[in-house]
């Protein structure tokens, strides 16, 4: 999948400058923070992944089911500083 098509779906961009703002977060916090069902952040998350934008880090905890914890790489901040970029344009141009 083409990056310009991952980013224009939705909650793509936001995903990316909640992890641009906060650092590495686990998908609980990210879940919690973004308005988005559960299944649908996760294949969202996943999709980021395979394309390079964020990477992934799996902790397990007491026997428990990994918790999933999820950064920005550095493709993925140059791609979100980018999008930033032509936002602030449009903006200024309006």
């Amino acid at each position: 999948m083409s990056i310009l098509k991952l980013l224009s779906k939705a909650y793509a961009t936001d995903v990316l400058n909640l992890l641009n703002e906060r650092g590495e977060m686990y998908f609980g916090e990210i879940l919690n923070e973004l308005d988005i069902h559960k299944s649908n952040l996760s294949k969202l998350l996943a999709e980021i992944e395979e394309n390079g934008l964020v990477s992934l880090k799996e902790v397990s905890e007491n026997k428990r089911m990994p918790k999933k914890y999820y950064k920005l790489t550095k493709k993925g901040l140059e791609i979100i500083n980018r999008c930033n970029e032509i936002e602030k344009i449009q903006s200024e141009n309006e």
